[in-house]
């Protein structure tokens, strides 16, 4: 059989025609599969994003509410504090009178039952010796110091009165010469002692505490 040229390129023609439409085929699967694998990425992305934004929303929620409720807690705390220091002031002004008026009571007729009182309950308490009372300067000019010490029956016992020596406080203050007692019966020193109790009952008056 002899060479035949159009046979020939008929045939290349098939050949490329072939590899063209399987070229075609693959480039096409191909290309399904990059669309599929894009959208697929898409798709990921996008529910990683969804996620993500959703995580993000949720945290910032949950960082508001921490943030309102440290607030609110901040808020309550500053408001009690505020409270308190008002309380702290009112309370403290209100002792402060009470002791105010120890000096008003130092010019009743009645301090000086009190000063005798507190001399006669001193001496139940104390040994045979020597013993100074100190006073205030005020109650020295106006006390005569006989008055004083003539409520002493004991015999055992021996009192004078500092001239030199004075308190502040409204009372007596009682020391042995050997200063190994101390006895201290004072306005100031008694509301010392029920100073907590009286506050206590100030603050339940006033503010219901």
């Amino acid at each position: 059989m002899g060479y035949n040229e159009s046979s020939f390129s008929e045939r290349i023609d098939n050949l490329m025609k072939e590899v063209l439409e399987d070229s075609e085929v693959k480039a096409k699967e191909l290309i399904r599969q990059a669309k599929e694998k894009s959208k697929k990425n898409i798709e990921d992305a996008k529910i990683f994003l969804e996620k993500e934004v959703n995580q993000k929303f949720e945290n910032m929620n949950k960082k508001i509410k921490r943030e309102r409720v440290l607030q609110s807690f901040e808020t309550q705390m500053q408001i009690r504090n505020e409270v308190m220091f008002v309380k702290e002031e009112v309370l403290s002004s209100l002792l402060n009178l009470i002791e105010q008026k120890f000096t008003e009571f130092a010019k009743n007729p009645k301090y000086k039952i009190y000063l005798q009182r507190a001399f006669k309950e001193m001496l139940n308490y104390l040994s045979p010796g020597q013993y100074i009372l100190y006073l205030r300067n005020q109650d020295l000019k106006k006390f005569p110091q006989n008055k004083l010490l003539e409520l002493n029956e004991d015999p055992n016992l021996e009192f004078e009165i500092s001239d030199s020596e004075h308190i502040e406080h409204h009372g007596i203050l009682l020391k042995s010469k050997d200063e190994r007692l101390t006895i201290e019966d004072t306005l100031e020193a008694r509301f010392n002692q029920k100073r907590e109790q009286i506050r206590s009952k100030i603050a339940k008056m006033l503010f219901n505490d």
